[in-house]
């Protein structure tokens, strides 16, 4: 999926289309991957016996823009699932 990017986490009316990768218009960004990438990713990891999932592969703050990821946090299945918390250290300036 595409979208034009002013604010694709605050604007829940964001306009989106779905293109092959190739086909991005210039004037659009990816912001989600489409039905055929998130069918592909969801059949590997149930079948998978490790994940390290490092992330949503969309702008997920945006319900729009989350059916990517959800479609693949799906393929998890629920008794699947193991949190893992990362902290990401900063070194202070």
């Amino acid at each position: 999926m595409c979208g034009i990017f002013p604010d694709p986490i605050d604007d829940a009316n964001l306009a989106v289309k779905t293109v092959d990768i190739s086909e991005i218009p210039a004037d659009m960004l990816g912001l989600d991957i489409g039905p055929k990438s998130a069918e592909l990713f969801a059949n590997a990891v149930k079948s998978a016996k490790t994940v390290v999932w490092n992330g949503p592969m969309s702008v997920f703050e945006n319900p729009v823009l989350a059916k990517g990821t959800i479609a693949v946090a799906k393929g998890f299945g629920r008794d699947r699932l193991l949190p893992l918390s990362v902290v990401e250290t900063v070194p202070q300036r």
